[in-house]
């Protein structure tokens, strides 16, 4: 398909109407996200002492390529990676994705790793990051990851109705947390004023006040991205709890819109008020059947993520952008990328020939024809965190398709001194299950007959 063509069949205008008012577009999300949640979940369970990034990665990728070809497969649907496998290290924040070993590196307990990934269905995308850190028995989270894991790894059974199980699973440990009560000797004016004089010292902030801190932002995000509110008002609460937390959000990450075929839609939330030097994003005011990325990145450091040394292998093609290329690499690769992913990120890895890839993606980027997804870091020494959800606005509340808990030992203290309004906001769910209420009124009614009889 000729660039133009693809602009034409997979541009945001074309599938406006394509939104959460339809069920069919709802069970899309959600078998997407199904996937994407077994995957990460199988990912994470590999993030052990020893464990190599680019297999780690690699193995993500045919989780959700695998997973995909399983779903309509009578429909002639487009399916696949929406957002190819990525795992950052330490003070690294996003988009490392290693194609050759040589680029690769090996994890090591003590490590704050943040993977990110994505899938789509017939475009309908999914995405989620999530942020752990590797212990020696490889314990990289507190929660359960075996049951999807092993499902999916398998390759049989049914899977997505294994990662429904442990999504529910994780929410109610979500809920758990957001709920908990400040231990019984803690005094929050005392830890305020103990958090106010660190901030004054210059105090670093720990893994945990880094990690807390940008999940309680996604968590947030989830309560205040509904009908009726605005991007302005989401941008205004992660400035107080990044300043609560004693850390800073990361400087140009934008939670997008999502569309069929569009991971990067115009709507947006800038993580951090924009200074004269950054980008300015106009107010939205959101309404019903949206879908956003929540994605929130933090660090200990300037939160100003710079480009490092390492080989950029993600890319999306700028499908508005047209070229005669002159090499002949240049061009079999473009053509495969009209073939694999029009509109969407890919990595240099999902291609059959590595050097051809490696060679043409150079004169595709010279003459914007795709654009590339730099590996984004803080300086050596900085923690970070990185944590996405896919947030669908339904009738019963804004609903967190995709996106794992906190771990325990990487929540912070800080937390149970969180401003009141903040702790109250985070108690009430984003979204309330009407299928459920019914259930539960239906079950009364049948128990009330009983009784009187």
């Amino acid at each position: 398909m000729a660039a133009a063509d693809a602009g034409s069949v997979h541009s945001e205008e074309a599938f406006v109407e394509a939104d959460l008012s339809k069920d069919e577009v709802v069970n899309k999300y959600r078998q997407a996200a199904d996937i994407v949640n077994a995957a990460i979940q199988a990912v994470l369970k590999r993030c052990v002492p020893g464990a190599d990034v680019l297999e780690t990665c690699t193995l993500g990728d045919k989780l959700i390529t695998l997973q995909c070809a399983k779903t309509l497969k009578k429909a002639k649907a487009q399916k696949g990676i929406a957002f190819p496998t990525c795992i950052s290290i330490n003070n690294v924040v996003c988009h490392n994705s290693p194609m050759d070993p040589a680029d690769s590196a090996t994890l090591a307990a003590g490590d704050i790793v943040k993977v990110d990934m994505g899938a789509h269905i017939d475009g309908f995308i999914a995405v989620t990051a999530h942020t752990g850190v590797v212990t020696e028995d490889g314990a990289l989270n507190d929660f359960a990851v075996d049951p999807a894991a092993a499902a999916i790894e398998a390759a049989g059974g049914d899977v997505v109705a294994a990662a429904a199980e442990a999504t529910t699973a994780l929410e109610a440990a979500v809920a758990a947390v957001a709920a908990e009560e400040p231990k019984e000797d803690a005094e929050p004016a005392a830890a305020a004023a103990a958090a106010a004089s660190s901030a004054e010292s210059g105090a670093v902030a720990t893994k945990a006040d880094v990690a807390t801190a940008a999940y309680v932002c996604a968590e947030l995000a989830l309560r205040l991205v509904k009908p009726g509110g605005t991007n302005t008002a989401v941008t205004e609460a992660w400035a107080r709890v990044a300043k609560h937390f004693g850390v800073n959000l990361c400087q140009g990450v934008l939670s997008h819109e999502l569309k069929q075929f569009v991971i990067d839609g115009s709507n947006v939330i800038i993580a951090r008020e924009a200074k004269e030097d950054e980008q300015v994003v106009e107010e939205v005011t959101f309404g019903p059947h949206q879908v956003f990325a929540i994605d929130v990145a933090c660090s200990s450091g300037e939160g100003k993520p710079r480009e490092t040394e390492a080989r950029t292998t993600i890319f999306k093609r700028d499908v508005e952008r047209t070229y005669g290329l002159k090499m002949s690499a240049s061009r079999q690769l473009l053509r495969q990328v009209q073939e694999k992913s029009p509109t969407l990120p890919f990595s240099l890895r999902s291609f059959d020939d590595a050097k051809t890839a490696r060679v043409g993606i150079v004169e595709c980027v010279k003459h914007d024809l795709v654009s590339p997804f730099p590996v984004l870091a803080e300086r050596e020494g900085d923690h970070t965190a990185h944590f996405k959800f896919t947030a669908m606005m339904l009738a019963s509340g804004t609903l967190k398709a995709t996106g794992l808990g906190l771990a325990a030992s990487l929540r912070s203290d800080k937390l149970d001194t969180l401003p009141a309004d903040l702790k109250a906001m985070l108690a009430v769910p984003s979204f309330v299950n009407k299928n459920n209420k019914k259930k539960k009124r239906s079950r009364k009614a049948k128990t009330t007959e009983g009784e009187a009889e």
